[in-house]
């Protein structure tokens, strides 16, 4: 394919990068050379091709081309490039350096460029096989940068463009005040995204622009709604809303007990953040038969225990031990 000759490909520091897939294992071109050519220029200007060895070539056409080290002879996609930085050229075979070598030509450009062959001899040094996703880059390319393209495979130069969509929603939580908890979100779409999480529907959260939303130290004021927006620049959307709930000692329900025998129900406070009139269980079985609890307020909790669950028989016929204890069930 011949490309004319564009000012932005007249360059003497460059990268040229391709997957390439031979169609014989024994043929790599039906020209009389051998060689098949990924790209080259007419007489003057640069070359990158396979070689009838097998080996990579970069040159300067009509004048000197020299190889790397490595040869492919299979039929398999791989993927090549070269750099050419002053007075430096390196090879790459997929993703890993194949050889650097030394290369003081200067290039000329009065003839037009072609993938996959040569302008001066367009049938004869062609390459017999598969030249996909060639690129030209107006700078020597680092080795991580091209191992990044060697791994993105197939995705690296052909991804869609996405707005972002939500994989996992933030889910409602709950905490004691005083602890920390955290909200977070997993999202998909073309990098990169970025997040805003929101308070109460209205009110962005200075700073917190991560998928994950840490809170320490919750307090009651912290309690509400909270939801993400992610975005891109294809698009943006908003999560579901994940409520914070704080609990305080007394939005836990608590069950008190009351091991004193035979005596009637009493009042008094029960618990911290209970009501004066709140009732204590009184139990007049110290056999091991079953207790029923009451929760605070006197209503029935379903919860038994036996008297023998705290102490021996014994212990509790002293009247100095007849106390009233709380338990807390979770």
């Amino acid at each position: 394919m011949a490309l004319g000759n564009p000012p932005n490909l007249q360059l003497q520091n460059f990268s040229i990068e391709a997957w390439i897939k031979r169609s014989s294992n024994s043929i790599i071109s039906y020209g009389t050379d051998g060689g098949g050519n990924f790209m080259a220029y007419g007489n003057g200007g640069y070359a990158f091709y396979l070689g009838g060895n097998a080996h990579l070539y970069f040159g300067k056409v009509g004048t000197v081309a020299l190889p790397g080290s490595a040869v492919i002879t299979d039929t398999n996609f791989h993927h090549v490039a070269v750099t050419k930085s002053n007075t430096v050229v390196t090879f790459y075979i997929d993703g890993a350096v194949d050889t650097s070598i030394s290369f003081g030509e200067t290039f000329t450009f009065t003839k037009p460029v072609v993938i996959g062959a040569q302008f001066d001899d367009l049938g004869n040094d062609s390459f017999f096989g598969r030249i996909d996703e060639l690129s030209v880059y107006n700078r020597p390319l680092t080795t991580a940068e091209i191992q990044g393209i060697y791994s993105a495979g197939a995705s690296g130069k052909c991804v869609t463009n996405t707005a972002p969509s939500i994989l996992t929603q933030p889910t409602n939580n709950s905490a004691f005040s005083g602890t920390a908890i955290s909200f977070s979100v997993a999202a998909a779409g073309t990098s990169p995204l970025t997040y805003q999480w929101i308070f109460n529907g209205t009110n962005d959260l200075l700073g917190q622009t991560t998928s994950s939303l840490p809170l320490a130290n919750v307090q009651s004021s912290n309690a509400g709604n909270y939801s993400v927006t992610v975005s891109n620049a294809f698009g943006s959307i908003t999560s579901s809303i994940a409520t914070l709930t704080v609990l305080t000692p007394s939005s836990v329900p608590l069950f008190n007990v009351d091991f004193a025998s035979g005596v009637p129900i009493k009042t008094g406070f029960a618990a911290t953040g209970q009501a004066p009139t709140d009732y204590w269980n009184a139990f007049t079985s110290l056999d091991g038969i079953p207790l029923n609890v009451k929760q605070a307020d006197g209503a029935p909790c379903g919860h038994w225990l036996t008297a023998r669950t705290f102490l021996n028989r014994a212990n509790w016929m002293r009247p100095a031990l007849r106390c009233r204890h709380r338990i807390t069930f979770h």
